[in-house]
């Protein structure tokens, strides 16, 4: 089930809001220290830090104009007027519309789309963020930082090399994935094999799924840990070469950070997938695009990337 409940802030402001429906952000409580915030995060079964907070150009929340998509269907069209819709424009690639999104001050992600419902009537929809989250430091949120018990434990483990190429993620469960994630579908084609491993872990892509092929573990009996390590997922992801790291609901993923924490080299269809801030944009980070037709497991990638994510990552 969807979450419409959001925390959310202001451009160019630091405090901190709550709304139970995201269609009415009028309506919040504002917290008046950090441990109201966080008992009230506790409360609300969020993860007790800094992350999953929208940032919203308040001046778009009366504004005319609409990015909105039709029923059943993923392309997305920006109105300047929500009352003439038949004047839009259409973006066939995500760098496209996170460009215009940026150019509009909205947040570069998969919110405040509108669907148009049969009746030519716009419709809230809500796409939540990623389940998986990295606990951002609020003083310094330049780079991702990953707990060190996390990175303790995924050292403990096997780093004898099992699978090529590996994928474990969600697909149909948010909108912003389907419109990311497309392109891993014609290189798994193309690529993976016997000694590949794929599991789409979301049940609205398990529904009336139809196994690609050996290496596809999707419809398996997975068991998934509760607790705040995922050994199957980090044991896997660390005996693969490479791992395909498409974007999420934003245009970066967790997956990009833990290839390098689990010392497989990140696959990608574009460099903007590789960072989610100016600082992290600047850093040499190693990985291939899944353009690129000769990819050799190198060492040295290996061990340039870990000592990137020892030095700003943890």
């Amino acid at each position: 089930m969807f979450r419409k409940d959001l925390y959310w802030k202001e451009k160019y402001n630091d405090t901190v809001y709550w709304s139970e429906d995201f269609s009415d952000i009028n309506k919040f409580i504002i917290f008046s220290s950090i441990e109201d915030f966080m008992k009230h995060r506790k409360k609300n079964n969020y993860s007790q830090n800094f992350s999953n907070i929208l940032e919203i150009n308040t001046k778009n929340k009366n504004s005319k104009n609409v990015y909105w998509k039709k029923n059943n269907s993923n392309t997305i069209y920006f109105s300047e007027d929500f009352n003439k819709l038949k004047n839009f424009i259409v973006f066939n690639n995500i760098q496209s519309y996170m460009f215009h999104r940026k150019k509009y001050d909205y947040p570069q992600n998969f919110f405040f789309i509108k669907v148009l419902s049969n009746s030519n009537k716009l419709n809230e929809i809500y796409y939540p963020l990623a389940s998986k989250s990295i606990n951002f430091n609020k003083k310094n949120n330049n780079y991702a930082k990953f707990p060190i018990n996390i990175v303790n434990k995924v050292n403990e483990l096997n780093c004898e090399k099992k699978y090529n190429y590996i994928f474990i993620g969600s697909y149909k469960n948010n909108l912003g994935k389907i419109f990311n994630r497309k392109w891993i579908f014609s290189f798994i084609k193309n690529n993976f094999d016997n000694k590949s491993y794929l599991e789409f872990t979301d049940n609205e892509t398990k529904q009336n799924y139809i196994k690609i092929g050996n290496f596809d573990h999707t419809l398996d009996n997975n068991t998934k840990n509760n607790n705040n390590f995922d050994y199957s997922y980090y044991n896997k992801l660390k005996k693969s070469k490479f791992c395909l790291c498409p974007a999420g609901d934003c245009i970066y993923s967790v997956r990009f950070y833990e290839a390098l924490l689990c010392k497989t080299i990140p696959i990608v269809s574009n460099k903007v997938e590789t960072y989610r801030s100016k600082a992290e944009k600047k850093i040499d980070y190693k990985f291939y695009l899944s353009s690129e037709k000769n990819k050799v497991y190198n060492q040295e990638i290996i061990d340039h990337n870990y000592k990137i994510f020892l030095k700003y990552h943890t």
